[in-house]
C-alpha cells in the first residue's frame, strides 16, 4: 500500500498487489492472460481524500505504484478504471499505460489498463480511431480490432478516447 500524508493525516492511498486470481486473469487480453504471473502487478484501487483533489496526489500515487513494480522486476501492471471515471482514466494514460479491454461488472462497464514495463510504446497513427467515452460498444469494437486506447482528447465538450495500434520498442533498461 503507498499512503500519501499531510502532517499526520492520511490523504491519499494506493494498492499494489499481484493478480492470483483466476477472475482478475480472465480480464488480461490473450497475451497478457498467458504470460508468467509471477512478474505481474494489479492497481487495486486508489483514492485521494475530497479536499486534497487537483494536487496531484493521485497522479504521485501511481507513479509510486509503477515505480514499486520495476523496481521489483515485475512485467505488467494492470488495473481497472470505471468507465465513468475520466480523471483516472487521464492518469492512468498519462503514465503510459493503454485500454487493452473492457470489463463490466455490477457497477457497469470498466476500462481494463495495461503498461508493459519492459517495452516502450508509441501508436503508429495509421489506426488511429476517436471513440466518445460513453459508447462502450464502440470501445469493445476498437479492442477487439487489436487497438490501444492511449489518450483522452476533448472535441466539442465530449470526451474521446483515442485508439491505435502501437509500435513496440524494446527498453534499454
Amino acid at each position: 500500500i503507498v499512503g500519501a500524508f499531510v502532517e499526520a493525516q492520511l490523504v491519499g492511498y494506493g494498492v499494489i498487489s499481484r493478480p492470483s486470481s483466476t477472475a482478475a486473469r480472465k480480464l488480461m487480453p490473450g497475451n497478457i492472460r498467458n504470460a508468467d504471473y509471477s512478474r505481474d502487478a494489479f492497481m487495486d484501487g486508489a483514492a485521494t481524500h475530497p479536499n486534497y483533489r487537483g494536487n496531484g496526489i493521485y497522479s504521485l500515487i501511481n507513479a509510486a505504484r509503477g515505480d514499486y513494480a520495476e523496481r521489483n522486476g515485475l512485467r505488467h501492471l494492470v488495473g481497472i478504471v470505471h468507465s465513468g471515471n475520466t480523471n483516472s482514466l487521464a492518469i492512468h494514460l498519462q503514465q503510459q499505460m493503454v485500454v487493452v479491454s473492457i470489463h463490466d461488472d455490477r457497477d457497469g462497464p470498466n476500462f481494463f489498463v495495461h503498461r508493459d514495463l519492459k517495452y516502450t510504446s508509441t501508436p503508429c497513427g495509421a489506426f488511429s480511431r476517436r471513440v466518445a467515452i460513453q459508447d462502450i460498444d464502440q470501445h469493445r469494437a476498437a479492442v477487439n480490432d487489436d487497438l490501444v486506447g492511449w489518450r483522452l482528447e476533448v472535441r466539442d465538450n465530449e470526451i474521446d478516447l483515442v485508439y491505435d495500434r502501437l509500435s513496440i520498442f524494446v527498453s534499454p533498461y
